[in-house]
C-alpha cells in the first residue's frame, strides 16, 4: 500500500470542515465537542507532525518482552484446544480463556504484519501473517488488501469497513443487542466479514485463487486437528472464537471509528492527518499486551509505524496538540453506554470530548 507520507502533509483547507449548521448534526448527541476540528483549529501542520515523529522514533525502543509475549500467546492458544481435548471437559474453561486471549493477540499480530511493521524483514511479516491467518481462518492476503483499502479510504463510502455516516433510526432490537454486549455484531459485520471476503469480492483471478487456497488450508488444518483430538477441540475453538470476537468488539470496534462522522472532502483519498479526525485513541490498561491497538489516531496518522513507537508518538503529539490528540473521553467507551439507544450509539457526530 502506498500511504502518503505524513511529513509531506499540509493542513486541510477550512472548506473541508463543516460546522454545527450541517443538517446531519441535528440528531441526539451529535453537536460539536471539544475535539471538533474547525477552520480556527485545524489538523496538525506538517511541521508539528514531523517534529512529533522524530521525537517518538528517538525515544521508542523495540520491546523484546512484547514480541516474546505475542509469539508465546499465539503458540499457547494454538495448543490449548488440543490439550483440553486430551484432558477432558474439566479443562475446557481454562482452554477457552487461553485460546480467546491468544486469538485477540493473533488478530493484532495479523494487523501489524499486514502493515509490514511487526518484523523488519518483509518476508517474515508475510509468512507469520499467513501462519496466524491460517489458524484464525482469516486469509492474510485478503485481510491485507482490505486493510489497505481501509487506510486509503477511511471516512469515505469506499472504506470496506465503513461505519454509518448518516442518522441511524432507533431500532429496539438493535439497542438490546448492543446493550447485551455478548453478540459481536459490529465486529462481524464491520471488520470480520469485509476482510474475510475482500479478495473474493474485489480481487482479480490470482487473488481469488490465493483466497481459496487459504480457506482450504484453514479448513484442512482444523478438520485434521478435530479428527485427531475429538469434538472437544471444536467446542473450545468455537467458544474461544466467539469470546475473542466479543472482546474485539468491546475494546476496538466500539471505539476506533464508530459514531464519528468523517470530514467532508473532495472524493480523493483522505490524507492520514485528516483521518485522525475520524479515529479515536482510548485509554486501555496494559495496552502493550495488545500491541497498543487502542492508539488509533496515531496509527492512522502514521500507518507504517511499528506498534512500539505509538505510545511515544501519542505523547509527542499530545504535547503539541492536546485539543486533537488527548485521549477520547472514557464516557464514550462501552462501559458507559448502557443507557444509550442505537441512535445515540451509531449516529455519527463530528469530534469527541477529550480528557
Amino acid at each position: 500500500m502506498a500511504h502518503r507520507d505524513a511529513c509531506s502533509l499540509v493542513s486541510c483547507p477550512s472548506s473541508a470542515y463543516t460546522g454545527s449548521n450541517d443538517p446531519r448534526q441535528n440528531n441526539p448527541g451529535s453537536q460539536p465537542h471539544a475535539a471538533t476540528l474547525t477552520p480556527d483549529r485545524p489538523i496538525p501542520t506538517a511541521g508539528e507532525i514531523r517534529a512529533a515523529r522524530r521525537e517518538a522514533r528517538a525515544a521508542a525502543r523495540r520491546p523484546a518482552a512484547l514480541y516474546a509475549w505475542s509469539i508465546c500467546a499465539v503458540a499457547a492458544g494454538s495448543a490449548a484446544p488440543v490439550v483440553a481435548a486430551s484432558l477432558g471437559a474439566t479443562a475446557v474453561p481454562a482452554a477457552v480463556l487461553i485460546t480467546s486471549v491468544a486469538m485477540l493477540v493473533g488478530a493484532v499480530v495479523l494487523h501489524e504484519c499486514s502493515h509490514g511493521s511487526f518484523f523488519r524483514a518483509p518476508r517474515a511479516n508475510a509468512w507469520v501473517g499467513r501462519a496466524v491467518g491460517l489458524w484464525l481462518v482469516m486469509p492474510f492476503d485478503s485481510y491485507r488488501a482490505g486493510h489497505r483499502a481501509h487506510h486509503r479510504w477511511a471516512g469515505t463510502d469506499r472504506d470496506p469497513t465503513a461505519a454509518p455516516q448518516g442518522a441511524v433510526p432507533e431500532r429496539r432490537w438493535l439497542t438490546l443487542m448492543l446493550h447485551a454486549r455478548v453478540i459481536p455484531a459490529l465486529y462481524v459485520a464491520g471488520v470480520l466479514t469485509p476482510y474475510l471476503l475482500h479478495a473474493a469480492r474485489h480481487g482479480d483471478r490470482r487473488a481469488r485463487a490465493i483466497w481459496l487456497l487459504s480457506i482450504a488450508g484453514s479448513l484442512a488444518l482444523h478438520v485434521t486437528l478435530l479428527a485427531q483430538a475429538g469434538p472437544l477441540y471444536l467446542l473450545v475453538f468455537a467458544l474461544a472464537l466467539w469470546l475473542s470476537a466479543v472482546g474485539y468488539d468491546l475494546l476496538f470496534t466500539n471505539n476506533q471509528h464508530l459514531g464519528l462522522r468523517a470530514v467532508e472532502g473532495t472524493g480523493a483519498p483522505p490524507t492520514p492527518a485528516v483521518q485522525t479526525t475520524y479515529s479515536r485513541s482510548t485509554k486501555m490498561p496494559l495496552s502493550g499486551l495488545l500491541l497498543h491497538f487502542n492508539l488509533h489516531k496515531e496509527h492512522h496518522l502514521s500507518p507504517g509505524e511499528p506498534f512500539w513507537v505509538l505510545p511515544a508518538l501519542h505523547a509527542a503529539l499530545r504535547r503539541r496538540r492536546p485539543d486533537v490528540y488527548a485521549f477520547t473521553s472514557s464516557s464514550l467507551r462501552w462501559r458507559a453506554r448502557g443507557h444509550l439507544t442505537s441512535t445515540h450509539l451509531l449516529t455519527p457526530r463530528i469530534g469527541d470530548p477529550t480528557e
